[in-house]
């Protein structure tokens, strides 16, 4: 493994010269008679090393040797006779390994850096991630440098090659409470079993290396924010690839001969058929980790190197959703005018924008300000994706014959005050939406279009007519969402400040560039913010509903309407993403922008 010390074959059944384990006292006689230290290359044992620093006599040495119950470690028998203590054994083994010693009580590891582990990682290996090197490789901290498996499981975990270091096991216990204190990581045992996973065990081997495999991915995937895991065949196996922050990252392989049993283990999670391999199947399974909960929806589909499976990870909590408009990003005057229309109690409100874009995300946040008590409020959704507290939610059911349209004529009966629909995808269900913002409720939807002019006009293909549409819609927002650049890493990019405006919020214009560091995972990236259009239907652009969307814009502009444009130049200009990300987002740059952008 990349990072490990280079180690020489051992034949089977000789005792291997590096071992912690007490091995045949002979063989230790052999080394101890040797005068002086031999170098590193010729590894001396354990317990011949110390003789060779003082700490211990040969005499000593051997009585433990002699005592010592089989398979057990001479530096914990030292150790336990008070022979030496585990600074001397951690220092030793770091002689002997070549590696470093740390001594994290007087250089702590950077709390950030330590925290790219999970903790109940950290706490099972007894490692923890102290610094970046140089060289590129993640120095982290172990008690016992020999573990190769150890080592491969936390390079797998932390996505990158690392360097081991020695430390003593009480520092390394301790440097861990000292980074996940005050923080909201969870402390539980890492071999925790997943509710919902736990339960269905008994359909599978408990010994499978798929179920393990599967789980530990899972876990691994989840405590990285990804939104979905993907699966896919190839001749070697399965490529095994995550999105986060809406970008897919590569994050495993599964061999070729455990490819069936990975699916297979996938399809008795959600209850699929395990034996139908050549028709696509959807299922979903609810899990609980760390005390989250979470519904995964499962598709498999036939493809010609075998099946593929995308697994889609939906939060329930709704903690995660923003507590405020601002906290997505929105600027001052997109949140004011967002947030005059939350104040009407009837109406329509049209998120749109791409999927992926974040339109279910500022709903809800929209949804939680709303959900005071004082309104009956009711959803149907396609997925329902978080769980409110004193909100009744309504999932589609095709199977059922449960539809957006058919719920939502139920939904009416019970005279809700606020309505969120999931997504406006035909006439009949856009037609309901705006009649029941004609009568006295407020309707929230989600609609698939790239800005505001093209919501504008795709109701109209849905045969909305435009005096419907101009005396219900209050407001449409679109939008996008960013990755923000990291903030350990992110470089100034000076050179395109003559693209920008000169000020954003009263500040000088700065704009930054990606570099990449070990808290970002090598991306330059780090979570993400969103970028808006609102168009708030005044009267006066209500009457130019019927017009083209050409006059609706140029009329908004002139009005002060910020673009999609507009903000995304106001975040490069204040540091917070890259032009190379709004290139990705919009398929323009800023020269384009520049151009493109009505306000400028």
């Amino acid at each position: 493994m990349s990072g490990s010390p280079t180690r020489k074959p051992v034949k089977v059944g000789r005792p291997r010269a590096d071992s912690l384990v007490v091995v045949d006292k002979a063989s230790v006689e052999t080394d101890i008679g040797a005068a002086p230290p031999r170098p590193l290359a010729a590894r001396e044992r354990l317990g011949a090393l110390l003789v060779h620093k003082g700490l211990i006599t040969r005499e000593q040495l051997e009585a433990t040797l002699t005592e010592a119950p089989p398979g057990s470690r001479i530096g914990e028998l030292l150790v336990s006779r008070q022979l030496v203590d585990e600074q001397d054994i951690a220092k030793a083994l770091a002689d002997q390994y070549g590696q470093r010693f740390l001594e994290l009580s007087s250089s702590p590891p950077d709390p950030e850096i330590a925290r790219l582990l999970p903790e109940q990682l950290a706490r099972r290996y007894n490692a923890i991630p102290v610094r970046q090197l140089d060289n590129g490789l993640l120095l982290v901290a172990f008690v016992d440098p020999t573990d190769l498996r150890v080592l491969d499981e936390l390079s797998m975990a932390l996505s990158q090659r690392i360097q081991p270091g020695v430390s003593e096991p009480a520092e390394i216990v301790a440097a861990i409470d000292a980074a996940w204190r005050n923080t909201a990581e969870s402390s539980e045992s890492a071999d925790q079993p997943v509710a919902g996973i736990a339960a269905i065990d008994a359909a599978v081997d408990n010994d499978s290396p798929a179920m393990d495999l599967v789980n530990k991915l899972l876990r691994r995937v989840i405590a990285s924010g990804a939104s979905d895991l993907h699966f896919v065949p190839t001749e070697a196996g399965l490529v095994v690839r995550a999105r986060v922050d809406g970008v897919m990252r590569d994050f495993n392989h599964v061999a070729a001969e455990l490819q069936a049993a990975v699916i297979a283990r996938l399809k008795v999670m959600a209850s699929l058929d395990i034996a139908e391999r050549r028709l696509p199947q959807d299922g979903r399974v609810s899990i609980t980790l760390a005390d989250t909960r979470m519904d995964l929806r499962l598709a498999i589909l036939p493809t010609t190197q075998g099946e593929s499976a995308i697994l889609r990870i939906l939060r329930l909590d709704n903690e995660g959703i923003g507590i405020s408009l601002e906290d997505l990003g929105m600027s001052s005057g997109t949140r004011e005018a967002f947030e005059r229309a939350l104040a009407h109690s009837s109406g329509s409100i049209i998120v749109c924008g791409p999927t992926g874009s974040g339109k279910t995300t500022t709903l809800y946040t929209a949804l939680k300000m709303l959900n005071d008590g004082q309104r009956a409020i009711v959803t149907i959704e396609d997925p329902v994706e978080t769980i409110f507290y004193g909100i009744n939610q309504v999932e589609v059911n095709a199977r059922a014959g449960l539809s957006f349209a058919r719920g939502l004529r139920t939904i009416l009966r019970a005279d809700p005050d606020v309505i969120l629909i999931g997504e406006i995808r035909d006439h009949e269900t856009a037609e309901i939406a705006m009649q029941s913002a004609l009568t006295g409720h407020l309707v929230l939807s989600t609609l698939h279009a790239e800005d505001v002019l093209g919501t504008v006009a795709r109701v109209k293909d849905m045969g909305v007519s435009h005096l419907v549409l101009s005396s219900a819609i209050r407001c449409i927002l679109a939008q996008r969402l960013l990755r923000r650049l990291c903030e350990r890493c992110k470089e100034p990019c000076p050179e395109e400040a003559r693209l920008l405006p000169q000020t954003v919020d009263g500040r000088s214009a700065t704009p930054f560039k990606a570099k990449g560091c070990s808290a970002c995972m090598r991306t330059g990236y780090s979570g993400r913010v969103g970028i808006f259009e609102i168009l708030e239907l005044t009267p006066p652009l209500r009457a130019l509903i019927e017009q083209p969307t050409a006059n609706l814009l140029a009329e908004a502009v002139s009005r002060g309407m910020s673009t999609l444009y507009d903000d995304a130049l106001r975040l490069c200009a204040a540091g917070t993403t890259s032009s190379d990300e709004v290139r990705r987002a919009l398929g323009r740059g800023l020269e384009q922008l520049a151009v493109r952008s009505p306000n400028r």
